[in-house]
Order: structure tokens, then sequence, then C-alpha cells
């Protein structure tokens, strides 16, 4: 699994995970383990809860996403995403970008 990353996101009422955001290199899954709150996709909001399954492609501002915590209870998550080598973010809130190189050495 060189090419995935994942990490096991926990999320306290009223919080979110990250500004919201679109990727340019990498593609995001998200699977919701507990809790119930909001998805922010594009210009549409989703509710989201247990079970859900949430992907968001590459892309601009019309495929940023960002996860809130609207519930009363913690909210956990897996989150799976393509490693890429070079990824471009863009976050339309504050019209700001991020560009990350990741090396990896080859495994042996």
């Amino acid at each position: 699994m060189r090419d995935l990353g994942y990490i096991l996101t926990v999320l306290p009422p009223g919080k979110v995970q990250c500004p919201f955001h679109s990727h340019h290199g990498e593609e995001e899954m998200f699977f919701i383990l507990e809790g119930e709150g909001e998805l922010r996709f594009g210009d549409e909001r989703y509710l989201i809860r247990k079970f859900d399954v949430i992907a968001c492609p590459t892309g601009g501002p019309e495929v940023a996403h960002q996860i809130v915590n609207t519930g009363a209870t913690e909210m956990r998550y897996l989150a799976v995403s393509t490693l890429a080598p070079i990824d471009v973010c863009e976050y339309p809130d504050s019209n700001k970008i991020s560009v990350v190189i990741t090396h990896r050495p080859a495994l042996r």
C-alpha cells in the first residue's frame, strides 16, 4: 500500500478537522465510523452520519470539502487518500494555496 495514506480522525463536537480545501494531486475518501455532522462540498452542504462514505475527487473550488462535527458526541472517521508526489491545495475561504512535494524512498 505504497500509494495510499490513511488516518483515523477523532473530531470533538463543534470542531472541523481542516480548512475548506480542494486537492489537485490527491483524491480523498472518508468513512464515518461514529457520530454525525456536515460535509461542505463545493457550494453544497450535506448531513453525514455513521457508515457514510464520502469520495472527494481532485479539482478546484467546485470539489472543495470540509467535515464539521455538528453533533453532540465525538465523530470518528477513517480518512484514506492517494499519495501524489506533488499536491496543490486550494483554500477558497482564504484564497490561499499550498504546494507539497513528498519524497518517498523506494521500499526494498
